[in-house]
């Protein structure tokens, strides 16, 4: 079988490009969805953590603005360990 005869797709999965496609288009997603915000996620991982542990543009917007609101003037020192603690205390006060 010839590569052009494999469905793009599977191509691109084989190269293992596929996945890295998919997480910066979630990236963009994320991004786009609190362009709003002047602070803004600063890496990929940190967008797809928003992406995945959220349901709604709504809730990602609200925990965006409550781990800004709680980092005060320290912006750069937002990661995803720091997001998943403030997304679990989000729900165990629900």
């Amino acid at each position: 079988m010839k590569n052009k005869d494999i469905p793009s797709r599977v191509m691109l999965e084989g190269l293992g490009i596929f996945h890295k496609t998919y997480r910066y288009l979630i990236s963009a997603k994320v991004l786009d969805q609190l362009e709003e915000f002047e602070i803004l996620p600063c890496c990929e991982n940190l967008c797809r953590f928003l992406y995945n542990c959220t349901e709604t543009p709504e809730q990602i917007k609200l925990l965006w603005r409550t781990v800004i609101n709680n980092m005060g003037s320290n912006p750069e020192s937002i990661n995803v360990s720091y997001v998943r603690q403030i997304w679990n205390e989000f729900f165990q006060k629900r």
